[in-house]
């Protein structure tokens, strides 16, 4: 996070530069545009933050919801 900061004021009240954030924000839609099958897809957030939105994303592209605990090994190792 601390590269999308322009900069810090007093009490600790950080100024996120929204320039920089808009453009990861749409490479990032890029790259999910370009995925056919939205199967293919995956929204990984281990936090409670992350939780709601994961679930949210998943539901409206169709795309695999991992929220809460995330297992180590999950797309490696094939049974």
């Amino acid at each position: 996070m601390k590269q999308h900061v322009y900069k810090r004021k007093s009490h600790d009240v950080y100024i996120i530069n929204l320039k920089r954030t808009l453009q990861k924000l749409l490479s990032a839609a890029h790259a999910i545009i370009v995925i056919e099958s939205p199967v293919d897809i995956s929204v990984i957030s281990s936090k409670n933050t992350g939780l709601r939105a994961v679930l949210k994303f998943a539901a409206a592209t169709g795309a695999i919801p991992i929220a809460g605990c995330f297992t180590l090994g999950t797309f490696t190792n094939q049974i």
